[in-house]
């Protein structure tokens, strides 16, 4: 996890319900530390007694059983990621776990070698008696997953999307947003700003307020243009010194916009994305589709299957592959979330 770039509902949600990828832990709880505009919203999505999670330095100082089981992996996953997070703002309880680390290689060190005396002691003299013949290595019996079936959900059209995309073993896509990856122009010479990005582009986005970042120039001001695609008024940000803007105002649900960035260099000015790249555009999420998920992931938050499936229907590929991710860490769905990642168009 980019520990620099501001999480997903969906990340500050799997940080909450402790669902997140244990390597993502780490780098979220860093992040909403330095970060006042996730920290807001986390603490809007979590209960208080949740948000501790979240906060910075939120435990006590550990005492010597805690800090033995951290050293020693007895912990659970979500107190050692907390019991870290104070070590990282806690001085002292460093310096405390740092001698009981010694304490517990010596000990370790001592046992170890008591170990493999004693093994010798034992395995040894019966060896040399005896003739050994490698052992012949049995075969395995080949276990076949059975596949996962869909549970009747209270609304008719989740389960009936969970069977089909069971049966067929691909996630259900949109036709109707094909325009918003167009190909790039043919080249028609060199572009000073060719490397430069923007980002989103070509993709579905869930929230009307969507955050649009480009590539930095050294010393320039920046304007942001946008323009549905049904509509000739066109939308543009005050002049800017960072390069990121989230509009003051709400996008339309179900429409598509085009936008890019007037770059003031010095004097010099330049539009980006600019030929040969593609025009950048996005699509802000359907109000039935947003309304679904909000249902799904209150009644259903722990059901990674229904959640894809309801992502990827809507469009949102990016929060289906992370609930397939979470599907894959089950014996019984791995192979099913493997065949439906391969349905999901490649990642941009």
């Amino acid at each position: 996890m980019n520990e620099n770039s501001h999480l997903t509902d969906l990340q500050l949600r799997q940080l909450i319900e402790q669902t997140m990828d244990r390597r993502d832990i780490h780098g979220a709880l860093r992040h909403i530390e330095r970060c006042g505009e996730c920290r807001e919203k986390a603490a809007a999505l979590a209960p208080a007694p949740t948000f501790v999670l979240v906060t910075p330095d939120p435990t006590p100082h550990l005492d010597a059983d805690a800090m033995r089981a951290y050293l020693d992996g007895e912990m659970d996953s979500a107190d050692s990621e907390i019991a870290g997070a104070h070590l990282e703002h806690c001085a002292a309880c460093r310096e405390d776990v740092a001698a009981v680390r010694r304490e517990f290689g010596a000990a370790k060190m001592w046992f170890a070698a008591a170990a493999v005396i004693a093994i010798a002691l034992i395995v040894v003299p019966f060896v040399s008696r005896r003739r050994v013949t490698p052992a012949q290595p049995k075969p395995q019996p080949v276990v076949v997953a059975a596949a996962p079936r869909a549970q009747e959900y209270a609304n008719p059209e989740w389960t009936a999307l969970v069977s089909s995309a069971i049966a067929t073993k691909a996630l259900p896509r949109r036709s109707d947003l094909a325009d918003l990856r167009p190909v790039g122009d043919v080249l028609r010479g060199e572009s000073t700003s060719a490397a430069a990005k923007v980002r989103p582009e070509g993709v579905v986005i869930d929230s009307t307020r969507p955050r649009l970042q480009w590539t930095a120039f050294g010393g320039a001001t920046y304007t942001v243009v946008l323009q549905a695609l049904d509509s000739s008024r066109i939308r543009r940000s005050p002049r800017l010194k960072k390069n990121e803007w989230v509009p003051d105002f709400d996008l339309r649900r179900g429409m598509t916009y085009e936008w890019q960035v007037e770059v003031d260099e010095r004097g010099r000015s330049l539009i980006i994305p600019e030929p040969p790249a593609p025009r950048a555009f996005i699509h802000i999420l359907e109000q039935s589709f947003h309304d679904d998920l909000v249902q799904a992931r209150a009644k259903e938050p722990g059901d990674h299957l229904l959640l894809a499936v309801l992502d990827a229907r809507a469009g949102l590929d990016d929060d289906a592959r992370s609930e397939l991710t979470l599907l894959e860490r089950d014996a019984k769905t791995r192979q099913l979330a493997g065949e439906f990642l391969r349905s999901l168009s490649p990642q941009r």
